[in-house]
Formats: C-alpha cells, sequence, structure tokens
C-alpha cells in the first residue's frame, strides 16, 4: 500500500516555503533513507541538480530564516563568510568602545583596521555591516583626537548617504 504524501511546507505572498516537517535546534529537517538530512539543503539539491558536501552551506535571499524554497537560497561563498566574520567583529569591536577608554593611538590603530577590513566589503551593499561601521566610528569620536573627530565624522556622513542608497534603490524595485 502507497504511504499518502504529507504536505511538508506551505507557501506565502513571497513564494518562500514555509516548513511544517520536522525541526533539530531550530533547522528543518527531512528523513531520506533513514537519514536525517537539512531540509533547505535537500530541497536545493533536488532543485538545482547539484550534491553539495557537508561543508557546503546555503545563504538565503529572502531574509524569512524558515523558507525552505530553493529558489530563495544560494551556496554560500568565502566572501559571505567574510562579511559575517567581520560583522561579528565589528560587534566585538563596539562592546570594547563602550567599555574602554581608549587613547587617540589606539583610535588610529582601530580606524586603520575597519578600513583594511570592513571598507572593501562595503561593495556588497549590506545594511548591517556599514551601520556596523558607524556604530564603532561613533564610540570611537568621544576619545579622538580633534583631526580623527573630522575624519570620522566625513567617513560618517558618507556611510550613511551609501545606506540611504541602498535603501531608496530597495524600495524603488
Amino acid at each position: 500500500m502507497a504511504r499518502k504524501a504529507k504536505q511538508l511546507y506551505f507557501t506565502d505572498g513571497n513564494d518562500c516555503w514555509h516548513w511544517l516537517g520536522q525541526m533539530k535546534s531550530g533547522e528543518a529537517v527531512i528523513t531520506r533513507n533513514g537519514k536525517r538530512r537539512s531540509a533547505k539543503k535537500y530541497f536545493y539539491q533536488q532543485h538545482h541538480q547539484v550534491e553539495l558536501d557537508a561543508s557546503d552551506r546555503l545563504k538565503n535571499t529572502c531574509g524569512h530564516k524558515g523558507c525552505i524554497n530553493p529558489a530563495h537560497h544560494r551556496v554560500r561563498t568565502d566572501d559571505d563568510r567574510e562579511l559575517t566574520a567581520t560583522k561579528q567583529w565589528l560587534y566585538i569591536l563596539k562592546s570594547s568602545l563602550e567599555k574602554t577608554e581608549q587613547t587617540p593611538q589606539q583610535i588610529a590603530f582601530m580606524t586603520t583596521n575597519i578600513r583594511n577590513r570592513a571598507f572593501p566589503l562595503l561593495k556588497s551593499n549590506d545594511i548591517g555591516l556599514i551601520r556596523g561601521i558607524v556604530k564603532c566610528f561613533q564610540l570611537a569620536r568621544t576619545y579622538a583626537s580633534d583631526v580623527q573627530t573630522v575624519w570620522l565624522n566625513k567617513q560618517m556622513k558618507w556611510l550613511i548617504s551609501k545606506e540611504h542608497s541602498i535603501l531608496k534603490t530597495a524600495d524603488s524595485v
């Protein structure tokens, strides 16, 4: 006797597929051939006719964490990993700036590090990255010299205008 197929997801107005099946640690899982697998990875492989290794991770492009629609995912790249690591680094840096007084020399070192590590990633147009840099610069102004403050203010003005242009572009689409 054939098993009746269960509905495993439902769709919404954004064409997201919201999982109704098993979950493990907040992630959708599917059992195939007696093994539990990531549902989004399973559907991605089936849809795109590719084989992903265990180290491959998928990046959600629609903004809905629980979405398993294969059209709403892509394989994460080294740039994605670097962006995530840099945002985490900025968060730690921000926390440090909130807790500890800094000298102008330390501010110079920190801003040079941000310029070298985070600025090259701005081409990704990631709003979270921009806001993380701005927050660090806002905190740095507290301890910065007059010359550093002028530079920080110019950089923040530029970053905020970049954020506004990204948001305006997203709204027009």
